[in-house]
């Protein structure tokens, strides 16, 4: 080989080292950024599973206010419909009453007969001698009589009527270990009874890990009266 060839690949190789090296730190440039990328997504998608995880417990905590606010509002509309009947039933008692009473005192006033002179109260001395004085009509006020109700008819106050028990905490810290392979919306029926939750159903079939995480978040409850026919809507997002 001659001189000439000899340098033309010298000179080749390290254009083809130069045109390497370039390459590897283009490359590694292009890992790190592809790197960045990834780290930035990853943290992305924690902070959006932090946020729908908040939000779920937001809806959970509304669906049980929803609940127990209906419930007391129709003991409400209870209460007011019996505090209404009662109410009307006095006012058409006492008024009924009131009338009987005035006829009555009408009827008396109308049986009294008027006084007739006679012939001897024409001539007494007490007539004659002087005119009777002048007698002035004043009308008669009739003096309204209050009657007192019929204790049979008397209002009875209302019992206070026991609430369901209100939740303290949220569902979360309860199913936090659980794995939810797919969403889950059902209704939690039971009762109180000596201060414990009992007769616990569910509207659908539930793995037995969650019916146990359900009933211990209901033992955790402030039960403080007895109390029949609670429910508890519940709707939970697979994880």
């Amino acid at each position: 080989m001659s001189k000439k060839h000899t340098v033309i690949f010298i000179g080749a190789i390290l254009i083809l080292g130069a045109l390497s090296i370039y390459d590897i730190a283009e490359y590694k440039d292009y890992k790190e950024k592809q790197f960045e990328k990834i780290n930035k997504l990853n943290n992305d998608l924690i902070k959006v599973s932090q946020v729908v995880s908040q939000q779920q417990k937001d809806i959970e905590y509304l669906d049980i206010k929803i609940a127990d606010n209906s419930v007391e509002i129709n003991e409400l509309k209870r209460r007011l419909s019996q505090t209404q009947e009662t109410a009307e039933s006095f006012y058409n008692m006492f008024f009924d009453t009131q009338s009987q009473r005035i006829a009555e005192q009408s009827q008396g006033a109308e049986a009294t007969p008027p006084h007739i002179k006679t012939e001897d109260d024409i001539l007494s001395p007490s007539t004659v001698s002087a005119p009777p004085p002048e007698k002035i009509s004043t009308p008669v006020e009739r003096e309204q009589e209050v009657v007192k109700p019929n204790k049979e008819y008397a209002p009875v106050p209302n019992k206070v009527i026991a609430s369901c028990p209100q939740p303290r905490q949220t569902l979360g810290k309860y199913i936090a270990n659980i794995n939810l392979r797919k969403d889950y919306s059902f209704v939690v029926k039971y009762d109180v009874e000596n201060k414990s939750i009992v007769n616990v159903t569910y509207t659908r079939n539930l793995p037995a890990s969650l019916k146990r995480a359900v009933e211990k978040y209901l033992s955790s409850f402030s039960l403080t009266q007895d109390k029949q026919g609670c429910r508890l809507p519940i709707k939970l997002l697979k994880g």
